[in-house]
């Protein structure tokens, strides 16, 4: 596959588009950080993934289907911390604060994750080569699920829009213990070597 290069005019639009994005926030008297609404998501996710654990380590719900119920539950919790709490924090958009930003991109490593390879394969790689076959890892998800038209066809991504949903839940373990572990003893991520992130 051929390396993906960039037009001659790619820096003066990105410099064009920071200044359009930059006016809008200040004609708009828009913070570009979180403000009382992303940090009173962020207590409450926390305090329901505190309160469900406990539920279900210490209170073991004698119905099982109540259980598993309460276990979906926290996976959604779960999920919505990475969304919304530490997708901010390793963007350096959540606060002002700098040590705020990584306390919360650091949310991602209580879960179980890595943060420091999510920013190379988000940061890094996803949003320099964004939807780009072959080169964004972040819409590699083939063959099971195609999001992509450069993507190969199956007959049961016909189904995706039933299974997916599913199939996404459970992606997270294979994240944490295939992808994570091949990204770092490789050294590649989709193909190319990151360069280490110095800023979110």
């Amino acid at each position: 596959m051929q390396p993906a290069t960039f037009a001659k005019t790619a820096p003066v639009f990105f410099q064009r588009l920071r200044e359009v994005t930059e006016a809008y926030f200040k004609e708009n008297n828009l913070r570009k950080t979180g403000d009382l609404r992303l940090y009173t998501k962020t207590a409450v996710l926390g305090a329901a993934l505190v309160g469900l654990y406990v539920v279900l380590v210490f209170f073991t719900p004698a119905s099982a289907w109540l259980a598993l119920g309460l276990c979906a539950l926290m996976g959604l919790v779960v999920a919505s911390i990475g969304f919304n709490v530490m997708h901010d924090g390793a963007h350096g958009s959540y606060s002002r604060r700098k040590w705020v930003n990584e306390t919360m991109a650091h949310s991602l490593n209580f879960l179980g994750g890595n943060v420091y390879l999510w920013k190379l394969k988000h940061n890094e790689n996803h949003h320099t080569f964004t939807n780009v076959e072959g080169m964004d890892d972040d819409i590699d998800i083939k063959p099971f699920i195609r999001v992509h038209a450069g993507q190969k066809r199956y007959w049961f991504h016909r189904f995706q829009h039933i299974y997916s949903l599913v199939l996404y839940g459970t992606t997270y373990l294979f994240w944490i213990f295939y992808n994570d572990l091949r990204k770092y003893f490789s050294g590649k991520i989709a193909d190319h070597t990151p360069v280490a992130p110095d800023e979110p």
